[in-house]
């Protein structure tokens, strides 16, 4: 109790009294809230004789949103540890045999017949911000106003059989009732005290725990900071781009500034030819006199030779001069074919150099283009993002109303509870469920009870998967209750038949089917009393589902079903056949659709039949609901993270 007065005036703190509770409590609908509200203050109001309740029942008027939330809530949720069911009313004359009424915003015009209705019924009722105190009971104000998050009748709650808490009239009370609190026990008053330093402290943690999310979102502006890093890193990439072009230029002029000094060396190389051609020439006239000279003398002594000297001395002179003007003109190339090179090389170094500068500025325009559509794209990407949020939104409210559509359909649980112990795992894939279980009780002349138990898997789940589910209700309980089909191989033969009828499978693509697991469970009326020992007949027939039952020494026998589906677009030539067992009372039957053995670990393994049998077996000894907690935590644990790959139904009766 205490516990749950800390968690009623910590929401009541966090949520609506600080800014940043308010921001938090904007992930939560109305609804929910609502939901969570009614069932913690139930918590804290006793009715007479509730030890012997089984169950609760809350009946919501007014408001279908608040109805749906309940629904959610009794399948996760419990009220003082013990189940709850939420029943819609229409009309204020629908009110009767429950604990609890919630009256929607709508309905606050009538509160006054609505009180009328309910006076002197052990009934709490519930208001959402109704202004007439002199008939509420507990009033919800959380929604509306800034101040308390709900009010509270003591005198209607006591006129009405019930009796509330002393601690939650602390947080929702008038000040009449606590000065009677105030007088009774100064005590209670001093653990009070001590529960609100208890939530004093708790709101600080809650005031760590925002801290710790401030540090997540400085964390994620860290991020963006090395993103930006990255661009920053970017941009020096392409900085060194251009130190590299400009270490080139440098090399180039470097290289034009050797090519000068060359052409200088050149120069220096035909100044000393010059000098050398000078140096021949005044060797040559010395020559030219000597051997002048030579002739004087010589031509005393043989005239003849003096002619072949002369003729000899101009053959090498010219020569001299063939060899001379071949050097100049090698030297003359070499100095042409430096200089083109030279100049060839510059030009090319330059179109390289405009070439690359062009391409950085055109890198420059596109990146500065990308980061303009990035921008955009973002904002784009923002608006789809809040559009898809407000589909979801609708879709996920349509699909909610499905399931309550689909949750009136299934049987209630007090109709197995009334003929059988039982248990029952659904657990949709996707909100609205492909699977379903059906009950039907046959009334006959003769002395024997006749009730027929289906296991369904329809083709894929949610919402289509829904919509072949309430088919096969549909077409189960015309063949059963109308046409009094009561073989179950004529049954599924029938089913098969105006299954394919109704979806029009001969003249469209449509491949939908189910498979079926269906029992027909005869007993004499007299089997009802414990003390009265006998067998219990069961027949079976299964359409590509299996029969699981304990046998007389504990193991768990499987009953194969026939290999054939209700339903699909091809016909299959296979008959459908009977299994006819004689049980002890007290044996269990379960029935079950493939989702809970399909269902994969985070290694790709399967739960698989094998492993279900022996969880069967390890558990058929204990109470039918310790069994499903056996079952739900072998899933759990096999599960782990995993997604759910399907719907997941298994019905088990003890007989």
């Amino acid at each position: 109790m205490r516990a749950g007065l800390l968690k009623i005036m910590f929401i009541t703190v966090v949520f609506f009294a600080c800014p940043a509770g308010r921001i938090i409590a904007q992930a939560f609908s109305q609804e929910r809230m609502k939901a969570e509200y009614t069932l913690l203050l139930s918590g804290y109001v006793s009715w007479e004789g509730e030890e012997g309740f089984d169950r609760y029942r809350i009946g919501v008027l007014g408001d279908p949103l608040v109805y749906n939330e309940f629904i959610f809530k009794s399948g996760t949720d419990k009220l003082k540890g013990k189940p709850f069911e939420a029943l819609y009313l229409k009309q204020i004359k629908d009110i009767s045999g429950i604990h609890i009424l919630f009256v929607g915003r709508l309905r606050n015009p009538d509160l006054k017949r609505i009180a009328g209705r309910i006076r002197g019924q052990p009934i709490l009722m519930v208001t959402d911000s109704s202004s007439e105190y002199e008939y509420v009971m507990i009033n919800l104000l959380t929604l509306n106003t800034g101040g308390k998050s709900f009010e509270l009748n003591k005198k209607n709650i006591d006129e009405s059989g019930l009796s509330i808490s002393n601690k939650i009239l602390f947080v929702g009370g008038k000040e009449e009732d606590l000065r009677v609190i105030y007088r009774a026990s100064e005590k209670e008053l001093g653990k009070l005290h001590e529960e609100l330093d208890s939530l004093n402290e708790s709101i600080d943690r809650q005031k760590q725990l925002l801290e710790h999310r401030r540090l997540e979102i400085d964390s994620l502006n860290n991020q963006i900071g090395s993103q930006k890093h990255e661009l920053t890193t970017l941009a020096g990439e392409i900085s060194q781009q251009q130190a590299v072009l400009e270490e080139r230029n440098s090399l180039l002029e470097k290289g034009e500034s050797e090519l000068r000094l060359k052409e200088s060396e050149i120069a220096s190389q035909n100044a000393r030819l010059q000098q050398l051609l000078g140096d021949i020439k005044t060797s040559s006239g010395i020559l030219q006199d000597q051997r002048r000279d030579m002739q004087i003398q010589s031509m005393q002594i043989e005239a003849q030779r003096s002619v072949l000297e002369k003729q000899t001395l101009t053959i090498e002179k010219q020569q001299s001069i063939l060899y001379l003007l071949g050097v100049l003109i090698f030297l003359a190339a070499c100095l042409i074919f430096f200089i083109v090179r030279a100049y060839s090389i510059k030009r090319r170094a330059n179109r390289i150099l405009k070439e690359r500068n062009e391409s950085i500025k055109r890198q420059n325009i596109e990146i500065t283009r990308q980061k303009e559509e990035i921008l955009a794209q973002g904002e784009q990407l923002t608006l789809v993002n809040r559009k898809i949020e407000r589909q979801n939104q609708n879709i996920t409210s349509s699909i909610y109303y499905a399931l309550t559509i689909q949750q009136a359909i299934l049987p209630l649980p007090e109709e197995l509870d009334r003929y059988f112990e039982n248990f029952i795992i659904f657990l949709p894939k996707d909100i609205v469920s492909g699977d379903f279980y059906w009950i039907s009780h046959v009334n006959r002349i003769d002395n024997v009870e006749t009730i027929f138990l289906a296991v369904a898997d329809c083709t894929g789940h949610g919402v289509p998967g829904g919509f072949l589910s309430m088919v096969g209700t549909r077409l189960l309980n015309a063949i059963i209750n109308e046409s009094r089909i009561f073989e179950p191989r004529e049954i599924l033969t029938e089913l098969d038949e105006r299954f394919r009828k109704a979806l029009k499978q001969d003249r469209t693509e449509n491949d939908d089917g189910m498979d079926l697991c269906l029992c027909r469970i005869e007993r004499k009326k007299d089997q009802y009393d414990e003390s009265q020992a006998g067998m219990v007949s069961v027949c079976f027939a299964g359409a590509r589902r299996p029969l699981f039952y304990s046998s007389k020494n504990g193991d768990i026998i499987r009953l194969h079903g026939d290999r054939k589906q209700v339903g699909g677009r091809y016909y299959q030539a296979i008959t459908f056949t009977d299994e006819q067992l004689e049980m002890n009372r007290g044996s269990i039957l379960y029935l079950t659709t493939d989702g809970l053995a399909d269902q994969q670990s985070p290694q790709r393994e399967k739960f698989g039949i094998n492993r279900l049998m022996q969880v069967l077996a390890s558990c058929r000894h204990l109470p039918m609901e310790q069994q499903k907690q056996k079952l739900d935590e072998e899933l759990l644990s096999f599960q782990k993270y995993e997604m759910q790959r399907d719907d997941i139904t298994l019905v088990a009766i003890r007989l």
